[in-house]
């Protein structure tokens, strides 16, 4: 018989924290979103005003092929366009940064929600997994602002939601729209094997005529779109692919491609084991493995995978992998910034690590596609 939090009083300072979880996660976070804030905040904004006044003007649809630097889903610049034109610049980006600090929350609690039962045990691993996940999303959304990854990681935990309640099309429709705001989302496509065989292919559709409606006009008013799939970015000394042995200057030509199809087979191989819960960990760190930047800011979908794997795959009192990412993988950044080598070896025996505990270690594999709770609405 699990043991419901209701039943025991909290006695420990840990007890106490967790039963009000949300007043903590919410100072915890403003400190660390005021740390960031000064000493550097909204590195990365000035891309969103940018591509809002692109794709909102008469050239619009040359928006990709004339700056395949713009990395981000059209569906970014809609969400943001309010922002940018309904409020002056700093008041624009400073209210941009204080909503997208505040998303994290959102994702925790949609992370939560996915928990079949809570305990006393889970909700202290809860508590610690969250204030990891919190540290590398106030990277994300103070420091550098990219709106693009927030709404991607934001529409990938509530496609789970959907799956979770059983709703493949809504998922399907979600899961579309993350890569409709950043394009690496798309390889998180094998969660929809989720949903029951009679849905799937309906399910599948809805992902690719939503993908479709939102990047097909680009190309077909310029075709030189594409191009944006081969903008390459400085190979950094600290990179896993330098690790591995690809010294070019820059993204090699197959990195990309290497990237999503190694996402997607890892995804394909935990759900052949049961294990859904890891597939945004595989895919994420099959990502970071192939990638030639090192930026922070990457950590954040990381540490969302890490969290989902702690308290669902795991389900264990301490949230080992969340940890691990902060202390191991992350921090070094720090101490090690000007070892290049050292902090690459880091970086590439942390991801080689983790994508092998998720899929040859034992663990507390679900039985059932998605867990069953008894509050559906549950947060």
């Amino acid at each position: 018989m699990k043991l419901e939090i209701a039943d025991v009083p909290p006695r420990t300072i840990t007890d106490r924290i967790t039963a009000h979880v949300w007043w903590f996660f919410g100072a915890w976070l403003a400190m660390l979103a005021t740390i960031h804030a000064m000493i550097w905040a909204g590195h990365g904004w000035a891309w969103f005003p940018e591509g809002v006044h692109l794709l909102f003007s008469s050239s619009w649809s040359h928006l990709y092929a004339q700056h395949n630097d713009l990395q981000i889903g059209p569906l970014t610049f809609a969400v943001t366009a309010p922002i940018v034109y309904g409020l002056p610049p700093l008041a624009g980006e400073v209210t941009a940064v204080v909503l997208m600090a505040a998303t994290g929350l959102v994702v925790l609690a949609q992370i939560r929600a996915l928990l079949p039962a809570r305990t006393s045990k889970t909700d202290r691993a809860y508590l610690l997994a969250g204030m990891c996940f919190l540290v590398l999303w106030a990277e994300l959304s103070v420091t550098f602002a990219h709106a693009d990854d927030v709404l991607a990681i934001l529409f990938t935990v509530l496609a789970l939601r959907g799956l979770r309640t059983e709703r493949p099309d809504v998922a399907a429709l979600l899961l579309a729209l993350a890569a409709d705001c950043k394009p690496w989302a798309v390889m998180f496509v094998p969660l929809l094997l989720l949903a029951k065989p009679g849905r799937r292919a309906r399910a599948g559709l809805i992902w690719f005529v939503t993908i479709a409606a939102a990047w097909l006009p680009f190309y077909l008013a310029d075709h030189r779109t594409l191009s944006v799939g081969g903008y390459r970015i400085a190979n950094d000394l600290s990179s896993s692919l330098r690790v591995l042995g690809e010294n070019a200057a820059s993204t090699p030509s197959w990195a990309r491609p290497a990237q999503m199809l190694l996402a997607i087979v890892l995804g394909l191989v935990v759900l052949r084991q049961h294990r859904w819960s890891a597939v945004v960990l595989v895919a994420v760190a099959a990502r970071l493995l192939l990638d030639p930047g090192v930026n922070s800011y990457y950590d954040a979908a990381l540490l969302t995978g890490t969290v989902l794997c702690d308290l669902l795959l795991f389900a264990g009192p301490i949230p080992f992998l969340s940890l691990s990412a902060v202390l191991v993988f992350y921090l070094p950044m720090f101490p090690l910034h000007a070892h290049h080598h050292l902090y690459g070896l880091i970086r590439t025996a942390y991801l080689v690590t983790v994508i092998l505990t998720v899929t040859l270690l034992p663990a507390r594999t679900e039985s059932e596609p998605l867990p069953r709770v008894r509050d559906p609405g549950a947060t």
